[in-house]
């Protein structure tokens, strides 16, 4: 008990985390004064996501730990260091046991929590603050630019197959937990700071002006919700292709969430992952987010995180979830964000 007091009386705030706290309390203040002022305080839950960290965090640990008796495993056979039980020691207090890790994540941890929280509440409000109604001319805009084509026609001929249809919707899947594992590697890592600190800004200021304030601005739903929303039957090709590929033995996990999403709605339900909203693409720009820091690393994650970004905004237009224009505005709007970051984290290690 001594050690646990010791160790929260021992957090240390940085002035980055002192700016990154204060950005997400100004938006959870912005976003109170929203559900306030469209009476959709029901909506509003900045910390719905704590338990969903807690319980992502003991799945990880149990995850680390299997994880180290391999590696165990694996020293022991290809290493052979003279001392096995001191060489596994001395990883251990670089690595898991390093408390700097952990004094250095919890701050900001419980800060992108709460972002998430109001991330989500303020998504389910959209449109109740301003009813969808920018799938028309978004779609419209989206086939002027494309030489008068919607974009997923163009992609069709190459992507329209059930096995690279299905591979694209299991890597647009698995964004929801690269996103867990690229936040935990962010918070837990030591090396490179400035990184570490201009992604959770960008992170923070990407997901409230293009989640939040330019959502509801644009307000829409995007082509798999674009015959409930408008009435007309524009990208039911699409959805027609989608589901004989789910019917198929090639299930469509696209299909069963956008069901989910539409039924929520539908109910006037709030809660984790609810919400419903096209432009800018939060996927896009999360993905180019993960690519920005991949660059700086080595040549793996270089490769990886370029081949992500691609098929995640590949896959948002052919898997009908957005019109190809919400990643290009997420792509124009989170690049700057991206660099502001850089430059803000730099000034306030300066004062």
């Amino acid at each position: 008990m001594m050690m646990i007091r010791k160790f929260f009386k021992n957090l240390s705030f940085t002035r980055s985390d002192i700016g990154l706290i204060a950005l997400v309390a100004l938006y959870v203040l912005i976003g109170y004064i929203i559900a306030f002022r469209y009476e959709a305080l029901g909506f509003y839950n900045p910390v719905m996501y704590v338990r969903t960290g807690i319980d992502f965090t003991k799945v990880l640990l149990m995850g680390y730990l299997v994880f180290w008796g391999l590696w165990t495993f694996y020293v022991m056979i290809f290493v052979r260091p003279a001392k096995l039980k001191d060489y596994l020691w001395q990883d251990l207090q670089r690595n898991a046991l390093n408390l700097q890790r952990y004094k250095q994540a919890i701050p900001v941890f419980l800060a992108f929590i709460v972002m998430l929280s109001t991330f989500t509440s303020l998504k389910t409000m959209i449109p109740y603050v301003h009813h969808f109604s920018w799938d028309i001319p978004l779609a419209d805009l989206d086939a002027l630019l494309h030489g008068g084509k919607d974009p997923w026609r163009w992609l069709h001929p190459v992507l329209g197959y059930p096995y690279i249809t299905q591979a694209i919707n299991v890597v647009y899947n698995f964004w929801l937990l690269a996103l867990y594992l690229v936040l935990y590697a962010q918070l837990l890592r030591l090396k490179d700071p400035q990184t570490r600190m201009q992604f959770f800004y960008t992170m923070v200021l990407c997901w409230a002006i293009n989640g939040s304030f330019l959502a509801m601005i644009f307000s829409s739903g995007g082509p798999c919700f674009f015959d409930e929303i408008t009435g007309l039957d524009r990208f039911q090709p699409l959805m027609d292709y989608l589901q004989s590929v789910g019917s198929e033995d090639h299930q469509i996990w696209a299909l069963i969430n956008q069901d989910n999403l539409w039924q929520e709605y539908s109910e006037k339900a709030h809660g984790i992952g609810a919400g419903i909203s096209a432009m800018p693409s939060i996927h896009v720009a999360t993905a180019l987010i993960f690519m920005l820091v991949g660059l700086r690393s080595n040549r793996f994650w270089k490769i990886a995180s370029i081949l992500f970004f691609i098929t995640i905004m590949l896959g948002s237009v052919h898997l009908g979830w957005h019109y190809a224009i919400d990643g290009y505005v997420a792509i124009l709007t989170t690049l700057p964000l991206w660099f502001f970051s850089g430059w803000l984290i730099k000034k306030l290690s300066r004062i």
